[in-house]
């Protein structure tokens, strides 16, 4: 079609967000260091009242697989591995599945949720997201990478409050 694969815009401004706003809303609490492989987690069936999950600390996800509503807030740093998925099938097409991380965020592999991370994205070998990437530092991106974009569903962007509230990126540049 002619059009570049990629290009630059100017720069935005990324909202913050208090890890406490989820940690005084979190339906599961887990400490610094937790690793889950090749499991399955099961969240909340409907997005009215999805899952909040609270980290405080570090996140190792590697092949897991996620059923039903849910945001996670890692107050330190997530790193992904293998495929780590949501197979619940939202009737609107939104990603039923947030990762708001506080620090940065190292991937590989298949991730199919959308992220919000205040720190830095790091990837390599060769990646696919399925979801939105929104990262308030610096973005590393190198092998295959392949960004399906869907929009969050409207539960994801509610931690952010009325007044700042993204539905999604173009939000910023409108």
């Amino acid at each position: 079609n002619g059009l570049p694969d990629s290009g630059k815009a100017p720069a935005v401004p990324i909202p913050t967000f208090d890890p406490n706003y989820f940690k005084y809303r979190a339906t599961n609490t887990y400490s610094s260091g937790t690793v889950w492989t090749s499991i399955t987690i099961p969240l909340s069936p409907t997005k009215a009242n999805p899952s909040v999950i609270y980290v405080n600390g570090d996140l190792t996800l590697s092949n897991v697989t996620f059923n039903g509503y849910g945001a996670f807030c890692i107050k330190g740093n997530l790193t992904l591995s293998g495929t780590n998925i949501d197979q619940t099938n939202d009737p609107q097409g939104g990603s039923p599945l947030a990762f708001y991380v506080v620090g940065n965020t190292t991937a590989s592999g298949s991730n199919a949720f959308s992220l919000f991370a205040m720190g830095g994205f790091t990837q390599s070998g060769d990646i696919t997201i399925k979801g939105s990437l929104i990262t308030g530092n610096s973005t590393t991106l190198s092998g295959t990478v392949n960004i399906i974009y869907s929009s969050p569903v409207s539960f994801i962007t509610q931690f952010f409050g009325a007044h700042k509230r993204p539905s999604d990126v173009r939000y910023y540049l409108e």
